[in-house]
């Protein structure tokens, strides 16, 4: 099972923490390695605890080294034992021993290090399996491995993924028991550690993931909601979902609401332009450009007749994966001429059910769920939450 913690970081803590070049350090509660240690973190950390462990021999146990793997690895979960052999070789594990734990028949005849590692996936979205804990066994022997869900959380300088530390020499940190929950959200605010609440709660999550509702999100572009950008299922109590400013242009001659959009024509990179627009009022008064205000739009000459201009845009759901998908297409076809397109930061986030990335959408299908809408036009994240069926934003931008 993946269990999944939220990391929010304070902006003025965060911007102490990355100029002194702190790391976001994991370790299982008891043991004394570092898990893994990230430096790429933001303001709104996603982690995912997995449950893939594999056992491996080492000879390196000195606090203050980094964990060396001297011998073969071998994937096993609980309920399954390994033998490691006289020649200290994992053989391939075999259903055995308890069902919570991972046996280990020792016959090796020295002293060695038997240790566990397991995956974890931080906000690079990249997994990795890297030790989490390790002991000293001086013969032959059972040894038994009980995995849990406790973490400890904490920042530190000039350390690296692996390290053997004494645990009580770790300071500031927070431990999180995940063994009765799926999630949690920690924030780290004035240098202090504390458990929120988390991103919604379990019934929310079980009655969502049961009645089979998506995560939706939708950009704004020429003030309007057109498109569902992309229907996720695949979320998790803490989901984390981006998109870059990398559009492509089509067209296409119909627009009807609750279809998936149809690329009728080519599709071509285009770049918003950003330019200070003149008007002239009502009375024919042209007024000036406003100096502080900019506007970014795309351009492009219609010399075909009545085309509904759709664009794609490049967003990243849970699996990190960017993929360039519709965003908008004109409810209303234009005709020949001048056409502009201006996609903004400003998305509707909303769950729904028997709805697909693509979908074309109508006013009349916006006003009947529940969204909310996020302003990143002077941000770059934002945090929500999701809880007793309400939105809300929670660490301020």
């Amino acid at each position: 099972m993946t269990k999944s913690i939220e990391i929010q970081v304070a902006l003025d803590d965060l911007e102490f923490l990355k100029t002194n070049r702190y790391l976001l350090c994991f370790a299982a509660t008891n043991s004394g390695i570092v898990w893994r240690c990230f430096s790429d973190y933001l303001a709104s950390n996603p982690f995912s605890l997995i449950s893939q462990y594999g056992v491996f021999g080492t000879s390196s146990l000195n606090i203050g080294s980094v964990i060396t793997i001297d011998t073969n690895t071998v994937a096993i979960a609980p309920g399954q034992q390994s033998t490691l052999d006289a020649d200290a070789v994992f053989h391939p594990p075999a259903v055995g021993g308890m069902p919570e734990s991972i046996t280990i028949n020792n016959q090796y005849g020295q002293p060695i290090g038997v240790g566990m590692s397991r995956a974890l996936i931080g906000p690079d979205n990249v997994q990795q399996t890297t030790p989490v804990f390790a002991t000293l066994v001086k013969g032959p022997g059972i040894i038994v491995i009980t995995p849990d869900d406790n973490v400890r959380v904490w920042l530190q300088q000039d350390i690296v993924t692996s390290t053997i530390v004494d645990p009580r020499s770790i300071e500031n940190s927070i431990e999180v028991d995940l063994g009765a929950k799926d999630a949690a959200r920690l924030l780290y605010q004035g240098g202090k550690w504390s458990e929120t609440s988390g991103a919604w709660s379990d019934s929310d999550y079980h009655s969502l993931k049961s009645g089979q509702y998506n995560l939706c999100f939708a950009q704004k572009t020429n003030g309007i909601y057109s498109v569902v950008c992309q229907s996720i299922s695949n979320y998790l109590p803490s989901t984390r979902f981006s998109w870059l400013p990398n559009y492509r242009l089509f067209g296409t001659n119909f627009f009807t609401a609750g279809t998936q959009v149809a690329i009728e024509t080519n599709v071509v990179d285009v770049g918003l332009i950003r330019q200070a627009i003149a008007s002239i009022d009502a009375a024919g008064v042209v007024k000036p450009a406003a100096d502080a205000s900019p506007s970014s739009f795309i351009a492009f000459s219609n010399s075909y007749g009545p085309i509904h201009p759709g664009l794609e845009g490049s967003s990243a759901g849970p699996d990190g994966v960017q993929r360039s998908l519709p965003i908008f297409v004109g409810r209303d076809a234009v005709g020949a001429g001048l056409v502009l397109l201006t996609p903004v930061d400003v998305v509707r986030v909303w769950f729904q059910q028997q709805i697909v990335s693509g979908t074309m959408l109508s006013q009349e299908m916006l006003a009947k769920v529940n969204a909310f809408e996020v302003d990143l036009t002077a941000a770059d994240t934002a945090s929500l939450r999701y809880q007793d069926g309400v939105w809300s934003t929670t660490v301020a931008d």
